[in-house]
């Protein structure tokens, strides 16, 4: 869906991050950002600058990605 399509609904990080951050839901770490190039390189050097920056098992979300990439390199918005 385009950014401007009606049936596209906003991220409401405060009512996931209730929902899915221990003790009562699955994840340990739960972070949204309004946009960034690839959520998987965002968590990768956050690694790599502090390990305990993602303790356990954690999520990152956004809202836009604009390099993301999906199986056998097709990109992902």
């Amino acid at each position: 869906m385009a950014d401007d399509d009606p049936r596209r609904f906003p991220l409401h990080a405060d009512e996931l991050r209730s929902l899915l951050l221990a003790p009562d839901g699955p994840l340990d770490h739960f972070e949204v950002v309004e946009s960034t190039a690839s959520t998987n390189a965002d968590i990768v050097a956050d690694l790599e600058s502090d390990i305990a920056a993602w303790p356990g098992v954690g999520v990152l979300v956004a809202d836009h990605q604009t390099a993301g990439k999906g199986r056998d390199g097709r990109t992902w918005e």
